[in-house]
């Protein structure tokens, strides 16, 4: 017998994780005080008219939706069996990723 047990996690919209990651590199010392991240759009025309020959490029204009909307898996079946489910705060995940991305070269 198999169940899915989803972790909730936490549900940033694609700016609150932009706004996360330009916060983390600062306090990791990839980004000064005082400057910020260059932020660009989604060519979403595009990709709309590219997905008409491109079947991955309709499946990402699709999705654009994602990120505007906060969204979660539901974690309720978890919640249920566990109690209180261990998460890691968005901040601190964003942290420890940029760190171990830069410490292995990704610079």
């Amino acid at each position: 017998m198999f169940e899915t047990l989803h972790f909730p996690g936490c549900s940033p919209t694609g700016r609150d994780l932009l706004e996360c990651m330009e916060r983390s590199a600062r306090r990791v010392g990839l980004l000064r005080q005082g400057t910020t991240l260059h932020r660009g759009g989604m060519p979403w025309g595009f990709l709309r008219v590219a997905g008409l020959v491109v079947p991955m490029f309709r499946e990402l204009a699709e999705m654009r939706y994602l990120w505007n909307v906060p969204h979660r898996l539901a974690g309720e079946r978890l919640t249920s069996l566990l109690g209180t489910v261990p998460a890691t705060p968005l901040d601190d995940a964003m942290d420890a990723a940029l760190r171990e991305l830069f410490k292995s070269g990704g610079r």
